[in-house]
């Protein structure tokens, strides 16, 4: 019998994604898989904007990683505060100059921020979270169930997964 198991992350965009996770994925490869859910928090104000251009680059593993560290870096431009003032017009070009230092050109972010596509994704991603009992980050789900391990390190990981690949 082949077994899988399913780690599901939930992140919002100012959340750095977890190295120990990523190498928990690397090392059960073909045995357990990471998705990761953005639940952008909604007293962020531009939170769901920055989640949004993330959510676009689901197919590309680096980029995504990159801008969310990218985003995470300056997360205090970002603040309700500090956008107060600015049209949601201004913050989708403040958040197009984050653009080229995670790789990807302007145009690019203000695209994500315009296409139906990547909203959608994000909602369903939103709801997904909600309806699983999401109401904060980060949440980590296995096959279906939240789970906390005890510390964030392969070694908790390993005890959680292990039992689910026998």
């Amino acid at each position: 019998m082949d077994t899988h198991t399913t780690l599901h992350r939930g992140v919002y965009n100012f959340d750095t994604l977890d190295t120990d996770i990523e190498e928990v994925t690397k090392k059960y490869r073909g045995h357990a898989s990471l998705l990761v859910h953005l639940f952008p928090l909604p007293y962020h104000q531009y939170s769901f904007a920055a989640s949004q251009v993330a959510a676009s680059l689901y197919k590309s593993p680096s980029f995504f990683s990159k801008w969310v560290e990218t985003v995470y870096l300056h997360q205090e431009e970002f603040y309700n505060d500090r956008t107060l003032h600015l049209s949601r017009s201004e913050v989708d070009q403040k958040l197009s100059q984050l653009g080229p230092e995670s790789g990807l050109a302007a145009a690019v972010v203000l695209d994500a921020l315009q296409t139906r596509e990547y909203d959608m994704a994000l909602r369903t991603s939103w709801k997904y979270g909600c309806s699983r009992g999401v109401t904060g980050t980060p949440i980590y789900i296995v096959n279906g169930v939240l789970t906390t391990p005890k510390a964030n390190t392969i070694e908790a990981w390993a005890d959680i997964i292990k039992p689910l690949l026998q």
